[in-house]
């Protein structure tokens, strides 16, 4: 019997186990979550460590549940240390409370561990599909850690797959507030330049949420502790200085040396490989064939596939062979099989193959799996995984082939769409390789290019899963094979549209779809290209051709039974009309949309639904009816726990909707919702749009930018056409870069006239930034008679951007008020200071529901009677709503705008103004009037600009220069202003 070759106990890390205890008391006591990610060479004592805590874990009460990452020989399976987890879960919950863990997600999660659902079907397949899985798995670590602390282990993330490390950092952005830690491990030695987990550690280094640490190698006296709690003897100093010589202060190195020294004789193997190789070659033959064979397997060896690919039974007496491996602690026993002792053995068993024995072995491990899937002990995209890499490596291509259709499938099917993707790549690699491809993988190469488009599409590649469509179509004949040709056309029309391409190269694809599938016999298929069709032409505003095709894709759908389809019919159906006129026939049929998705639980159609109900209604301006339906789709989704995967969409719509009610300050708390779901992506671009408008109309151009330049990232990074000029428009106008801004209108407006057809840019007409631009421009006026030209081109230009949609009117409340917005500030500009054109446009705003464009028009309305001679008393009303308006939404910029003018044309809006909104320090003897007429002399004003802004006379704004030019000892307005900034007087 071999001696002992490990340490029974830990050496040394007590930092490491001090922060682990500190970590799990916040969780435990405070439920303070975290992620923490450990990392170190291979050998250096990760696994022993982590195996440590879970023991602390398990000694305090608390709930661990240990997955690994497993290599194949050239893929990792999809979400192993997850499924692995689950099958933990399984077997120490008993079924009452696993059935409270798993609450909603036990279907979701049945895509990983067939077992929690044996009847689970086939959920909807799109981009948020994955995401989704991925808040039922958070949400099973969150109903765990209501019950007990619970830790989740995920080792050897180095050679997770692509799903594996989305999960991982979809957990460190939104693990929060429960008794839940996340510890995951890694080989630093193996991250590679271009290694998948580098831009990961990259990403949770970002999130801020992350605390990393890596392990150093042991110090001389850790590795005397070492050799004693191995041998029970104090070695000595040679042997201790060879150790740590060769080992490095690597444990597991050091334990490896310990042992060949035993088993050599005190000869110590010269290379590394040698060394991890000494032990097994002191092995009897028929215990290294059960070594190699066990290598060739991998790093999960389940007993019943080891001695079946052995050749032998449980009970024929040559289980001594395993037994050896199992003594001399080269394997470990567990309850499914074996596993080798530290994974550097089994990848130099390994390497230790001669290039035909390494392919013999993968042939039969193929073979023996091929015959008998269960002896896997996993699902079946498992064995396809490992069936596809085995027939590779054994250079079986025909066989490798059939089995990457496969696995790809078993992906797929998981979820795990960057899996399934590699798997269907090296599919279509191999197939001019292969005779007679069709056959075997029960597929055309068209429809292996069609699938792999599709989850091309779904991973966010949408350049490859163009080019992939665009090859498909080439193939594909359509006179022998129009139902495929056209359903390659709708794809490749919908991932065109996701790519931002012109719409008539869109809708040509939709068309040729169209022409090619009959109309009869109704089919599905027909239904289909209906159904997008419709949609592609509602979403460019052809909304009267969308009704003929929507209205088609609904009958054919009903022919046929296609409930999914037919609701996503209705759905565009609703929108097209609503965008009509017919508002209330299109909400009716938006609510059949709504009813016939969440009854086939398709939960993407469902939140597609909410936010065009809610869209709607936002154009009719009934906003207070359109927070309530996303308040009520957001407790659809919540209830499901999907609140993650949809939520974000939905808040930062209703961010939009409380805006225009001028409820901020709930708009900051469903800000704050999204914030802490992490959002990225497109989430996060619809996040950062609300945003930006709150912070533009707060005055916060500073955080604007940051948000603009956010935005502007992300839209390059997803290869967009450009990000809207509207924010960089916006910006330019509040900075007074006028000339930038209208740069930008003029651009936009020419492309919008000439963008081939695209009608889409009718409802994203630049109308905000000539709203600002012109606003912007009156003001300009005031001081420079030279600018009214331009803001009556501004003013008219409004309008002729509206005269296409004048048929909305009746919906679309705002249109009107936009007219007299625009014929109010030509006025402005003119100087044509009417209090009623300005009354009226305020009205017509509160008509719409519409708070911070009130606030403006009572503002403008409170001047232009200041402005107008009209009294103190006619502007004392508009002036006071407009300050309370904008005190209750936080608009500072208006709400300084309205302190500045009553102070100035002495309106008593019975407020303390310096309480509400201080001027400068009375500084160096200045009055008020005067700090007020010193900041005007510093903008460069002349002393009638002084006047008109102050409301007084040129010769009393004469008067106040002189006695300022006195008092600050100036001997002209430049050094006055100079002088004015040096005391504080001015913003610098």
């Amino acid at each position: 019997m071999p001696g002992r070759v490990s340490s029974p106990r830990v050496i040394g890390r007590a930092n490491e186990l001090a922060r682990f205890d500190e970590l799990f008391t916040a969780a435990d006591e405070d439920a303070q979550s975290s992620v923490f990610v450990l990392s170190g060479d291979a050998g250096i004592g990760k696994s022993r460590l982590v195996a440590e805590f879970v023991d602390r874990v398990d000694r305090r009460g608390g709930f661990a549940l240990v997955g690994a990452c497993l290599e194949l020989v050239d893929r990792s399976l999809p979400y192993a240390p997850v499924v692995e987890a689950l099958r933990q879960l399984v077997r120490r919950l008993d079924p009452a409370r696993l059935d409270a863990v798993l609450g909603q997600s036990r279907h979701e999660l049945s895509h990983l561990l067939p077992e929690l659902d044996p009847e689970g079907g086939a959920d909807d397949d799109n981009e948020h599909s994955q995401r989704r899985l991925f808040e039922h798995v958070l949400g099973v670590l969150e109903r765990l850690g209501e019950q007990t602390t619970t830790v989740l282990v995920m080792e050897d993330m180095h050679w997770a797959d692509l799903s594996t490390l989305d999960l991982l950092v979809f957990l460190a952005r939104n693990l929060r507030d429960t008794r839940a830690i996340v510890v995951a491990t890694y080989r630093s030695d193996e991250l590679h330049r271009r290694h998948p987990l580098r831009p990961v550690l990259a990403e949770l280094d970002r999130s801020g949420r992350v605390e990393r640490r890596e392990l150093e190698r042991f110090t001389r006296n850790e590795l005397r502790d070492l050799i004693l709690a191995i041998r029970d003897v104090e070695p000595d100093d040679e042997l201790l200085d060879d150790i740590l010589a060769r080992s490095e202060g690597n444990a597991f190195f050091a334990e490896e040396l310990l042992a060949a020294g035993d088993c050599c004789g005190g000869s110590l193997p010269q290379t590394l490989r040698d060394l991890l190789l000494a032990r097994i070659d002191a092995l009897p033959d028929d215990a290294r064939d059960v070594l190699r064979i066990a290598a060739v397997i991998g790093t999960r060896i389940p007993h019943a596939l080891l001695t079946a690919v052995r050749g032998t039974e449980p009970d024929d007496g040559d289980l001594d062979a395993v037994r050896a491996c199992v003594e001399h602690q080269v394997l470990v026993a567990e309850d499914w099989g074996y596993r080798f002792r530290h994974a550097l053995v089994q990848e130099a068993v390994y390497d230790d193959l001669l290039p035909g024995e390494r392919s013999e072995m993968h042939a039969c491990v193929a073979k023996v799996l091929a015959a008998q899937p269960s002896l896997l002990d996993g699902r079946a995209g498992d064995v396809d995984a490992e069936l596809a890499c085995h027939w590779f490596s054994a250079h079986e291509l025909p066989n490798a082939l059939q089995a990457a259709v496969r696995a790809a499938e078993g992906a797929r099917q998981m979820y795990a769409y960057p899996e399934a993707l590699a798997h269907l790549q090296r599919a279509l690699d191999l197939w001019d390789r292969v005779p007679d491809a069709a056959t075997l993988a029960d597929a055309s190469h068209v429809d292996i290019l069609r699938r792999a488009a599709n989850v091309a599409d779904i991973t966010g590649r949408q350049d490859l899963a163009v080019a992939l469509a665009r090859r498909a179509l080439d193939e594909v004949d359509e006179t022998v094979d129009p139902i495929t040709a056209a359903l390659v056309h709708e794809r490749l029309a919908r991932f065109l549209w996701m790519h931002k391409r012109p719409f008539a190269e869109v809708v040509a694809h939709n068309e040729a779809a169209v022409a090619l599938v009959p109309s009869e016999p109704p089919s599905a298929e027909r239904a289909l290209v209906e159904a997008a069709l419709g949609q592609q032409l509602m979403l460019h505003d052809y909304n009267a051709e969308a009704l003929r095709w929507c209205e088609a894709a609904i009958r054919t759908a009903r022919q046929v039974g296609e409930k999914v389809i037919e609701g996503h019919a209705h759905n565009s159906h609703g929108t097209a009309l609503a965008h009509l006129g017919a508002v209330d026939r299109g909400l009716d049929e938006l609510y059949v949309a709504l009813d016939m998705a969440t009854a086939s639980d398709s939960w993407l159609d469902v939140a597609r639904a909410t936010i065009n109900i809610s869209g709607v209604l936002q154009t009719t301006n009934r906003y207070a009816e359109a927070v309530e339906v996303a308040q009520a789709g957001l407790a659809e989704v919540e209830a499901r726990g999907l609140s993650r995967g949809y939520g974000a969409f939905l808040r930062a719509s209703m961010v939009e909707t409380l805006f225009e009610l001028g409820r901020w300050s709930e708009a900051d708390e469903q800000l704050r919702i999204i914030e802490r779901a992490c959002p990225t992506g497109i989430d996060a671009l619809h996040r950062d749009e609300a945003l930006f408008t709150l912070l533009m109309h707060r005055g916060d151009l500073d955080g604007a930018q940051v948000v603009h330049d956010r935005m502007r990232h992300y839209s390059a990074s997803i290869g967009a056409r450009r990000l809207s000029p509207y924010q960089r428009g916006a910006l330019a106008v509040a900075r007074g870069e006028l000339d930038e801004a209208q740069a930008l209108l003029d651009q936009w407006l020419a492309e919008s006239v000439g963008d081939g057809g695209d009608r889409s840019s009718e409802w994203e007409q630049p109308e905000w930034l000539i709203v600002e631009l012109l606003a912007a421009t009156a003001d300009a006026c005031l001081d420079d008679p030279e600018f009214v030209p331009r803001a009556v081109a501004l003013g008219e230009t409004l309008c002729t951007a509206l005269a296409p949609r004048e048929h909305l009117d009746v919906v679309r409340l705002h249109q009107p008020a936009l007219r007299a917005l625009a014929a109010a500030e030509i006025g402005r500009a003119r100087g044509e200071h009417d209090p009623e054109a300005w009354s009226q446009v305020a009205d017509l705003w509160e008509r719409c529901s519409r708070a911070p464009h009130v606030a403006y028009a009572r503002w403008r309305q409170g001047e232009a009677a200041v402005r107008g001679g009209f009294g103190a008393a006619a502007a004392r009303g508009p002036l006071r709503m407009a300050f309370d308006l904008a005190d209750e939404m936080g608009a500072a910029p208006i709400r300084r705008a309205v302190i500045d003018l009553a102070s100035r044309a002495r309106v008593d809006l019975g407020l303390d103004l310096d309480a509400v909104g201080p001027r400068a320090p009375a500084v160096a003897g200045l009055t008020a009037r005067e700090a007020e007429v010193i900041e005007l002399v510093a903008q460069g004003r002349t002393n009638r600009q002084i006047a008109e802004a102050l409301f007084i006379s040129v010769k009393t704004a004469s008067v106040h220069v002189s006695n300022i030019l006195m008092k600050l000892g100036a001997q002209n307005r430049g050094e006055a202003a100079a002088r004015a900034r040096e005391l504080g007087l001015l913003d610098l």
